[in-house]
């Protein structure tokens, strides 16, 4: 998946993982206490680079955000547009904390607390990266202090999850979710 003209299924795979790997990652730092992050691999420095197959390149090249087209720095990678709704939805975030969830510890639970916003619950299930997509949804509960709720996934797929007495109810999966009182709030 790592080397230029990969198998299609090999680069929808790297792909997947890398969107869900921009989320869980941004989460983690900010949960430590990290107030701001980048991604330095946006695209390549000069359009037409020629394929080398060096180390660097195939650790990275496949994880950049954009790449050039008919030699503009436009083409986007759906790791790019996971980057801008993560970046969207914790906007002005004061404070992410992880949650534990009692007797589920593969239950990945971040509260972010976000002034004149309805708050956020982003979460997901620890699998393993690669076969974890194949591993059927655990079903998550957790208090809920609105009677609504939106999601959408890592990937940009709206959700619909159920509100019930004070709680959410989604199944959750390796893909990380956002959950919000207001659509895409």
């Amino acid at each position: 998946m790592f080397v230029p003209d990969c198998p299609p299924a090999a680069a929808a795979l790297l792909d997947r993982l890398h969107s869900r790997d921009v989320v869980i990652r941004n989460l983690f730092a900010l949960a430590a206490g990290v107030r701001r992050t980048l991604c330095w691999n946006l695209g390549p420095e000069t359009p037409d680079l020629p394929v080398t197959y060096e180390v660097m390149g195939f650790l990275f090249d496949r994880l950049r955000l954009m790449d050039y087209q008919d030699g503009e720095l436009t083409h986007r990678y759906p790791a790019a547009d996971t980057l801008e709704l993560t970046a969207w939805m914790l906007r002005d975030a004061t404070a992410v904390r992880r949650r534990e969830v009692p007797d589920q510890p593969d239950l990945f639970v971040f509260e972010v607390e976000r002034p004149d916003r309805q708050p956020l619950l982003v979460a997901w299930v620890r699998r393993p990266a690669v076969t974890g997509e194949d591993s059927p949804p655990v079903d998550f509960q957790w208090p809920w202090p609105a009677e609504s709720a939106y999601g959408i996934d890592a990937h940009g797929k709206p959700l619909s999850p159920q509100v019930d007495h004070d709680r959410i109810h989604f199944p959750l999966t390796v893909v990380p979710v956002f959950l919000s009182a207001n659509p895409v709030d």
